[in-house]
């Protein structure tokens, strides 16, 4: 005797799933139409034979298996046979039915005795129960939740890594800053500069005024180039802070593609903050009242790092530097002020914040 066991897995409110399993192998899916579905109980195979309008294989008076995508047009005693799409559906109905006629087909031929046996949810042998879970469909299922548990745990960590990677490296990451200050319109001092920024790397420049004009009380500087000074600090406007210095006319702003017709700027950098201004107005005679640590400068054209109640950096000059002073720059990095001599890029001296 051959047994043909239904093990319905769930009902709903227009159909019932089940799963066809022949000697404890799971074989397909079933389908019953929830209102026209049969009992629990077994059915004896009483005769064999193929109706293609419907696809049928009579299975007694009472069950016939059928070849056909959804439930709802399913009769009472027949059972739809194929693979679970969704609720309600089957896919490759008719494959199906054609290789199970073909089984059906070689049983009855040696005389063997087919018993269909429709069993309910939570009913069946250990065996039959064993397939259930362990049938290649819901092992899908497990594989599939596994591998997704895997990537979000992967991911998530992966994410969560990069991130605080990313995290750190930004708080390690610290701003450079080139400050120099009264080009007056040199554009060799300034290419010397610009020089000096691309190899130290820095991020970003500020120029505290006197950018283009020569000024009245200077003499002309060589290489004077107001149209060169335009060009070269325009192909870096998006790294320039500029302010006004008392030779910077509006004539000047309107060829320049950065501002610079404030007196002053605010740098915040690692919590501390900068003042920056030309000097002319706001210098270490006059500090202005606020909530600054330093006040960076130029225009007298004398470099000086030192400290009152805040840090006082004057950069000095590029073109012009007086005191017998050679031309100077400065940099900012992690509150630290360096001065260079602009000739030799020597350190000539450093202070903390």
């Amino acid at each position: 005797m051959t047994e043909f066991i239904i093990q319905r897995m769930a009902r709903f409110r227009e159909a019932v799933h089940g799963r066809l399993y022949i000697h404890g192998e799971y074989v397909c899916d079933t389908l019953e139409r929830a209102a026209q579905c049969l009992p629990a109980g077994s059915y004896s195979l009483l005769q064999y034979r193929r109706d293609w309008h419907p696809q049928k294989v009579g299975v007694g008076q009472l069950i016939r298996f059928v070849a056909s995508d959804g439930c709802y047009a399913l009769q009472c005693g027949e059972i739809a046979i194929g693979e679970w799409k969704y609720l309600g559906f089957l896919i490759h109905s008719r494959d199906i039915f054609d290789t199970l006629q073909e089984r059906v087909r070689r049983l009855t031929s040696r005389h063997q005795v087919i018993t269909v046996i429709i069993r309910e949810d939570g009913d069946g042998d250990f065996f039959c129960i064993v397939n259930r879970l362990l049938d290649y469909k819901s092992w899908q299922f497990v594989v599939f939740f596994l591998i997704l548990h895997h990537v979000i745990r992967h991911n998530g960590s992966t994410v969560t890594e990069s991130y605080q990677n990313n995290r750190n490296q930004k708080e390690r990451r610290k701003m450079k800053y080139l400050l120099f200050s009264d080009i007056h319109g040199c554009l060799p001092a300034l290419e010397r500069a610009l020089d000096f920024y691309e190899a130290q790397k820095c991020d970003m420049m500020c120029i505290m005024g006197d950018i283009i004009n020569y000024g009245p009380r200077n003499r002309i500087p060589e290489g004077i180039d107001p149209k060169g000074i335009v060009e070269r600090l325009n192909g870096l406007a998006d790294q320039i802070i500029a302010v006004r210095g008392n030779c910077d006319a509006e004539v000047d702003q309107m060829l320049l593609d950065f501002p610079i017709m404030e007196t002053y700027a605010l740098l915040v950098d690692g919590g501390k903050r900068y003042l920056l201004t030309h000097g002319h107005i706001y210098n270490k005679e006059n500090m202005p009242k606020g909530p600054y640590d330093a006040i960076i400068y130029g225009h007298s054209h004398l470099w000086e790092l030192s400290h009152s109640d805040r840090a006082i950096c004057n950069t000095g000059s590029i073109t012009f530097p007086k005191g017998g002073n050679p031309p100077t720059i400065a940099t900012l990095e992690d509150g630290k002020f360096t001065m260079y001599n602009l000739d030799t890029l020597e350190v000539m001296a450093t202070m903390e914040v």
